[in-house]
């Protein structure tokens, strides 16, 4: 009863937007979840098109209905899982390392940390990434190899910038690879940010932003790391 006055609520705020917008809205009565959510998908695409910030009620109502229709993405949330430090986020942020164990099967590593931006700063804006509240990871890579990072799971609009020789905001950090949506490489998630690169080992500044200041909230941020895949 509580998640569907919450969706509700959140159906009237995207009606009164799109009325604002001179829209027509979505009779969410005769929709299906997935036809809810494709209209509700093209209307940030409209925002975003017209150089607007989409609104937070828009994004509340896409993620609740995103959950609906994709609960196995979703599901990859488990509470109590190692997070990244929100209130210290700032760089070089939570350290991970990366190296070869040695052993047969060894050159590979996942990581899988969910937690908030909600309490996050914005420590790394525009133009250097993007306008939400972000979280910093800094990848120490001992072994050369390769990397595929995806905020698959998360819960708002995700932005990933990896920077080498400094972290944001230092004159000398060059941007080696940024992403908005990736949904091939994230189970389909359309507002959900990947892309896989080889590194070589030296130390990486990984940041996880919101592509607006309205977008925040619950994130999941999978890193696979295989020393041999490059090779």
């Amino acid at each position: 009863m509580i998640r569907f006055l919450s969706l509700m609520l959140c159906g009237a705020a995207l009606t009164v937007s799109l009325a604002v917008a001179g829209e027509r809205p979505v009779g969410f009565g005769k929709s299906s979840k997935e036809e809810i959510l494709q209209a509700c998908y093209d209307k940030i695409q409209w925002y975003i098109a017209q150089d607007i910030e989409v609104p937070e009620s828009v994004y509340d109502f896409y993620f609740s209905f995103e959950q609906l229709v994709m609960p196995e993405v979703h599901g990859r949330r488990v509470p109590g899982a190692f997070q990244l430090d929100e209130l210290q986020d700032a760089c070089p942020g939570t350290s991970l390392t990366f190296e070869t164990g040695g052993g047969e099967g060894d050159g590979e590593v996942v990581v899988i940390v969910c937690g908030q931006t909600s309490n996050a700063r914005n420590d790394c804006g525009y133009p250097t990434c993007r306008w939400g509240k972000d979280v910093v990871v800094e990848l120490n890579v001992e072994d050369f190899g390769y990397f595929e990072i995806t905020t698959t799971g998360s819960l708002f609009d995700t932005y990933l910038c990896l920077y080498e020789d400094g972290c944001c905001g230092d004159p000398d950090a060059e941007l080696i690879e940024a992403n908005d949506n990736n949904p091939g490489m994230c189970n389909g998630q359309r507002l959900a940010s990947g892309f896989s690169t080889c590194l070589d080992d030296g130390t990486y500044y990984l940041v996880l932003d919101g592509s607006f200041s309205t977008a925040r909230g619950s994130y999941c941020l999978t890193i696979y790391y295989d020393e041999g895949f490059c090779d």
